[in-house]
């Protein structure tokens, strides 16, 4: 649907359609993917109230969830401080995934009509995402190539990243809990409660880094307020 909507408009017969100018609308359409892909490699339905309701501003709760862990080699993301007991290798550097998130969420809610060259390459690279991995000839998975080692314990910080984002919040997860979005090299271990321990400590820590960059900012902001010229 993404290509169709971009290419749309080189239609020979384009100036007899009932519609034009859906160009822009790709972006829309690349991050509903990226949501639906992240969702997907995790492994989870959605995240519900304790109704049972669907809690619609957790959209991206996924890749906001990878996002949070860094490493050195730039595809793949990895649980840095936790004894690296969960990794995720991706087709495209997790960095790029980063920029096609961000570019399409500003597109979303402020909306900018970018170069055309800028939405050829978002959609090239969900392209590279979304096509059959090979390995020796033979496929193994119909998912991009997205890989997971330690499926187990990733979920299970899945689930403790949700709650801290809203303690009502639950993950509502398949039968099996296996990812349809994923080749999973290894389900590996169930986390102990040492384990989950030093996670949260170290998200903790985080969180309180983060509390003081916004706090550093809006002192500056306010000094820039009350003593800058205008």
């Amino acid at each position: 649907m993404i290509n169709s909507v971009f290419w749309l408009e080189q239609h020979p017969d384009i100036k007899d359609l009932p519609f034009r100018d859906l160009r822009p609308h790709a972006a829309i359409l690349i991050r509903q993917a990226l949501e639906i892909m992240w969702r997907d490699a995790i492994g989870y339905c959605r995240i519900k109230n304790q109704n049972g309701d669907t809690l619609k501003q957790f959209t991206q709760i996924g890749w906001k969830f990878i996002n949070q862990y860094g490493t050195k080699d730039k595809d793949t993301c990895k649980a840095v401080g936790t004894q690296n007991l969960w990794s995720i290798t991706t087709p495209v550097p997790i960095k790029t995934f980063e920029m096609l998130n961000n570019w399409c969420n500003n597109f979303t809610h402020d909306p900018w009509i970018y170069s055309i060259h800028v939405q050829w390459f978002v959609t090239e690279q969900l392209w590279r995402v979304t096509q059959p991995a090979t390995y020796n000839g033979h496929w193994t998975s119909l998912h991009g190539d997205i890989r997971i080692t330690g499926l187990k314990y990733m979920q299970c910080e899945f689930e403790q990243y949700v709650a801290r984002e809203n303690n009502k919040a639950f993950v509502d997860w398949p039968i099996n809990r296996k990812p349809s979005g994923a080749f999973v090299v290894s389900e590996g271990t169930e986390p102990t409660s040492k384990n989950i321990r030093a996670f949260r400590l170290k998200q903790a820590m985080i969180n309180l880094c983060h509390l003081i960059t916004e706090l550093f900012n809006e002192f500056i902001s306010f000094f820039k307020l009350m003593f800058c010229k205008q």
